[in-house]
């Protein structure tokens, strides 16, 4: 487990990389398509870019990793992918972010989840 925290943890440093150095300025106001009267408390920050969208990793590397503990229950695994095809379409309809940042976002999870369920399924093994 504290495996796949550090890769958790990787990954996370990788989208703050990316959304330092790579210029890819988030949609503008204008295309958010909620009106909160208030502002949600963040311990976030903002560098201006939007690549790749944390929201799509996160997602995606807790579905990879949630569906190798599903086993063969396929309600639970339809929820899960369920859980993350929503999340995935929320940050582009809401307008927080472009398809590009989803679709980074959503494969890095993919890729350090499964590497994550690779190293568990090989110490299960051994």
């Amino acid at each position: 487990m504290i495996v796949v925290l550090a890769i958790l943890a990787l990954g996370m440093g990788i989208e703050v990389l990316g959304k330092a150095f790579i210029s890819h300025p988030g949609p503008p106001e204008e295309f958010h398509r909620y009106s909160l009267p208030f502002s949600f408390p963040s311990s976030g920050f903002s560098t201006g870019n939007s690549f790749p969208s944390g929201h799509s990793f996160r997602s995606v590397f807790l579905t990879v990793i949630a569906l190798s503990y599903a086993g063969k229950n396929k309600k639970m695994m339809m929820a899960w992918i369920t859980f993350a095809a929503v999340m995935l379409i929320s940050r582009v309809s809401l307008g927080e972010h472009w398809t590009s940042d989803v679709v980074g976002g959503a494969t890095l999870g993919l890729i350090l989840g499964s590497f994550s369920r690779g190293i568990k399924d090989h110490a299960v093994a051994d």
